[in-house]
């Protein structure tokens, strides 16, 4: 066996390890060559994954991610204890990065392909809701137009694997080259979290030097890096992030809100979380009713996708106002939360249960609070 072929059989090795240990949600990266060695890399890897459900999507730019559909089969293999993977093959998708120099249809697959890829940023948080691993089979090309068009779905629990010369080493011989978390995983070591935050500050310090840097990137780190602060009780360096993302996810979403703009209120919620925990109530109340606001701009448009980060949003808000001392509108913001979650969480439990479980718990203690009595329809039907 050859060194170039060791190699690829330790990267599946890696990605078959990775899997095993993953616990919920996390996206894989799986590069694979253009040529015919590809072919037999995508087979080595479907006899890596014949132990379990496969779900097969293909996005092209013709063809963006149906979520919907991927959720309503997920949710049925589910149901059946299985242990399902998505395997997303992307197609044609490195025309992103090709330079609109031209005119005519090709520069219109060009633009289709870079909204593809716009769009499957924006459904960052619900791929991570789905509660399996997803993997990403793509090429180099295509993994670069990734990394430019969709550079915050590395901002999740991510890994990439390259089947001819592995990204990611073992321990002993570099740290692996990861996309940064979308949160601390539970129950990583202090050492880890701040090998990480190293990371994270090292690659933020780059991208601050080049001539002209990625923004998108920039405001993604920030807001990964606030995250693990957060998880060491660091609050202070966590704002000091979360106020660096925020501004420049603002920046962005005025140039271009359909991409940005849900970045924008997903970050303003983790600033009213942040400034609320350390007792900046009326602050992180400014923070969490803007990202209220651009919610529901944001249901308007696509109440599917949305819905849910409206119902997340509403229960930040509805612990604010229960800080503030502010209990009755707390109780209304809760069950405005509750009542659009509700399909959700009893279509897929093991996607939105916990928030479901969350917005009750709120709902019932502001009442308390308020002393008034909670709605029984309401209750009954969040179950």
């Amino acid at each position: 066996m050859t060194k170039r072929a060791r190699e690829g059989v330790e990267a599946l090795e890696l990605l078959g390890t990775s899997l095993d240990l993953a616990e919920g949600a996390a996206l894989f990266f799986v590069v694979t060559s253009p040529s015919r060695e590809g072919v037999l890399q995508k087979k080595a890897l479907y006899e890596l994954l014949a132990s379990r459900p496969i779900i097969e999507v293909r996005i092209s730019p013709e063809r963006p991610l149906a979520l919907e559909a991927v959720q309503n089969r997920l949710s049925a293999l589910l149901e059946q204890g299985a242990r399902p993977v998505v395997l997303v093959e992307a197609e044609d998708l490195d025309l992103a990065d090709v330079e609109l120099s031209i005119q005519g249809a090709w520069a219109e697959r060009v633009r289709w392909a870079q909204r593809v890829l716009q769009d499957l940023n924006l459904k960052r948080e619900a791929l991570a809701r789905l509660g399996v691993p997803v993997l990403f089979l793509v090429t180099p090309a295509t993994f670069r137009a990734f990394s430019v068009w969709a550079a915050d779905l590395f901002s999740a629990n991510s890994g990439v694997f390259e089947l001819e010369r592995p990204l990611i080493r073992a321990p002993e011989e570099e740290e692996p080259i990861e996309g940064p978390q979308a949160e601390a995983p539970r129950g990583l070591p202090e050492e880890e979290i701040r090998k990480r935050i190293r990371l994270y500050e090292e690659m933020l310090g780059r991208e601050a030097r080049q001539r002209t840097p990625q923004r998108a990137l920039q405001a993604s780190l920030a807001f990964e890096l606030a995250k693990l602060y957060h998880s060491l009780g660091d609050l202070l360096r966590a704002l000091e992030y979360q106020e660096k993302a925020t501004a420049l996810y603002r920046d962005l979403a005025h140039e271009s809100p359909a991409a940005f703009l849900p970045r924008l209120a997903a970050s303003l919620n983790n600033l009213s979380n942040c400034l609320s925990e350390l007792g900046r109530h009326e602050e992180a109340l400014r923070a969490i009713e803007e990202a209220v606001g651009l919610y529901r701009q944001l249901v308007q448009q696509r109440p599917t996708a949305f819905l849910p980060e409206l119902a997340q949003s509403l229960g930040t808000y509805g612990r604010v106002l229960r800080a503030l001392g502010r209990s009755g509108e707390a109780a209304t913001a809760f069950a405005e939360g509750l009542r659009h979650l509700t399909p959700f969480s009893r279509r897929l439990p093991q996607a939105y249960g916990g928030l479901a479980r969350a917005l009750k718990a709120g709902y019932l203690a502001a009442c308390q609070e308020a002393g008034r009595a909670p709605e029984q329809a309401l209750l009954e039907e969040a179950g």
